[in-house]
């Protein structure tokens, strides 16, 4: 599933991410704050992730005032294949500002008639506003990259 559309908000760009976009992708997924689970250590890690998101699909680049500040990605889900993930990764200079709820509300808003999933472990107090500001609700809990997570979930009709 390529992603091929630009999705404009009041104030982010989300568009396709591009083999030109790996120092961006990495400086966001270098940062420990942001990635606190593994964050990258090498550009080839990031490499790698560029030509994940290139195979797979449904990613994009958030952007702000020109500037890549983000990710954000609705993708199939890998635990039911009826529903859709929800994820949303932004730096950490730029938490606080809606950016992440901005840039999910405009890719949700693409998709009808999906369960959507939001994958967020318990104590993360800011990922959970993100999602109940979108109007999930928490419909179970998993294990997932070894953690226990909260399954938070919408269905879009």
């Amino acid at each position: 599933m390529a992603v091929s559309m630009h999705l404009v908000t009041e104030r982010l760009q989300l568009r396709p991410w591009t083999t030109a976009d790996l120092d961006a992708l990495h400086q966001l997924w270098s940062d420990p704050t942001t990635i606190w689970w593994g964050a990258h250590v090498s550009l080839e890690q990031t490499r790698e992730l560029l030509q994940q998101i290139e195979r797979e699909g449904g990613w994009w680049a958030v952007e702000y005032a020109g500037q890549v500040v983000g990710n954000v990605f609705l993708r199939p889900s890998h635990h039911d294949p009826e529903a859709l993930e929800l994820g949303y990764h932004l730096r950490s200079p730029y938490w606080g500002q809606g950016f992440a709820t901005e840039a999910a509300r405009a890719l949700l808003a693409t998709t009808s008639g999906k369960l959507i999933e939001a994958i967020v472990v318990p104590d993360n107090a800011r990922s959970q506003a993100v999602v109940r500001k979108l109007g999930f609700t928490v419909g179970g809990q998993r294990t997932h990259a070894g953690a226990l997570h909260d399954v938070w979930q919408l269905q879009r009709s």
